[in-house]
């Protein structure tokens, strides 16, 4: 984190930048209204991704030089370093029921994951094969073993049985694959995943949420 004021946060994401040459660049963007240039000093910078305001998208302003990111972000949201950019996971489809949401999968593939809603009405979860301790699930018409974990509205972890794969775009075969250690923030949820511990979803204001992976899982 460079610089952090009540109008905003400057952070380096990822890549190399020192703090002055990322506090002037961002400082430089025009501000809503006025024409933006094609690039400054060579980096190419832009507003939110535009499916959503702040608290959906992370950030105010972003830009970027190769592999190289600054963002400029408020409070609302945690500060992180490496994220990915959501707007590359939103995806949304008219053929099942107009479902949309930020949809992605682990780098091993046995999970399918997503945060859908807006903030405030937001939840988080994952659809795939849970651990074997996992237990039944009381639903009609029958007693059934869980295939999903989730939290809804930053309420506590839970493990639910569901018919239609609530957190896996039906549309497609895999989503993409969100990277070990480069977390999502959307909604107020963050996503992560770790090549150890498995999928970590927790809502940044109330820390609720679960942890995931073939072996074992967490709800707090």
């Amino acid at each position: 984190m460079c610089e952090s004021t009540q109008a905003r946060r400057i952070v380096i994401n990822r890549g190399h930048a020192d703090c002055a040459q990322a506090v002037r660049i961002i400082s430089a963007i025009p501000g809503v209204g006025e024409a933006a240039p094609p690039d400054i000093e060579g980096w190419s910078c832009g507003r939110d991704g535009g499916y959503g305001h702040l608290a959906m998208s992370g950030y105010m302003y972003r830009c970027d030089r190769g592999g190289d990111q600054v963002l400029s972000q408020d409070d609302s949201v945690p500060v992180a370093a490496n994220w990915v950019d959501n707007n590359d996971y939103y995806r949304t489809s008219d053929q099942v029921d107009g479902q949309s949401g930020y949809y992605f999968q682990s780098p091993t593939g046995y999970f399918a994951c997503a945060i859908i809603g807006t903030p405030g009405a937001a939840s988080a979860g994952c659809h795939g094969q849970l651990p074997s301790a996992a237990p039944t699930i009381n639903q009609h018409p029958d007693f059934q073993t869980a295939n999903t974990i989730d939290s809804l509205n930053g309420e506590h972890g839970q493990l639910r049985q569901r018919g239609d794969p609530q957190y896996q775009f039906i549309s497609d075969v895999k989503s993409r694959v969100l990277p070990y250690n480069q977390p999502i923030f959307v909604s107020g949820y963050t996503c992560t995943v770790d090549r150890d511990a498995g999928t970590t979803c927790r809502n940044f204001d109330t820390g609720h949420g679960f942890t995931v992976n073939r072996s074992t899982y967490k709800l707090f």
